[in-house]
């Protein structure tokens, strides 16, 4: 959606709650109910959000003994093919996250 003109020029700002992280299952699954994160996350660039969200995520899941989502065969690939078509940036080491503590 984000390659159509009539999202991208509109687009200008994604905020994320990282209230709370889910590792698995989610509240729908029948994993846990998520470890808190207790953040919020602000960008221009959505794609550089989801990259530093599947981080945090597989942050989460070592600690908690799980495999990676590549592993475990549900790897969000649509971050990389977004990347591909040019509507974000998905190399971690271009992104860049500043921590305001409040």
């Amino acid at each position: 959606m984000y390659a159509q003109d009539v999202i991208k020029s509109r687009v200008r700002l994604c905020i994320t709650d990282g209230f709370k992280v889910m590792a698995d299952g989610g509240r729908s699954g029948s994993g846990p109910d998520g470890e808190p994160h207790e953040a919020v996350y602000v960008t221009t660039d959505a794609v550089a959000m989801d990259t530093i969200g599947w981080d945090i995520v597989e942050k989460l899941r070592a600690e908690l003994k799980l495999k990676t989502l590549t592993e475990a065969g549900r790897e969000p690939a649509y971050i990389k093919a977004a990347a591909d078509l040019g509507l974000g940036i998905h190399d971690r080491a271009q992104i860049q996250v500043k921590e305001v503590a409040i």
